[in-house]
């Protein structure tokens, strides 16, 4: 039994390596993974329960529209646009010539 488990032990550590070369993930790096985003998921919660509770407290939702609405009436006094102006999508470079069409085709 004692073979068996030395056996075994030197078995997975050649697959650890042999998967470290390949670049590929071990189970341990997946469950190491699985646990960073557990505790993530529990600081992103804790988080988004924190905010909740504030925007209850200073009245999110009303409050909310009468700052935004103020601040446009402000930017619009002073001649600043309330909305950034449209941005116009660049075309990217053409990397390949058209086909030539035959000579007697239009």
């Amino acid at each position: 039994m004692d073979i068996y488990s030395t056996f075994q032990r030197l078995v997975a550590q050649n697959m650890e390596r042999s998967l470290s070369t390949l670049n590929v993930p071990s189970r341990s790096d997946v469950l190491e993974l699985s646990e960073r985003l557990s505790s993530l998921e529990e600081r992103l919660s804790s988080i988004e329960s924190s905010i909740n509770t504030l925007a209850e407290a200073v009245g999110h939702p009303r409050r909310l529209s009468s700052i935004e609405s103020s601040i446009n009436t402000l930017a619009e006094a002073v001649g600043h646009p309330s909305r950034p102006a449209a941005v116009t999508q660049l075309r990217p470079r053409r990397t390949r010539q058209p086909r030539s069409q035959p000579a007697g085709a239009k």
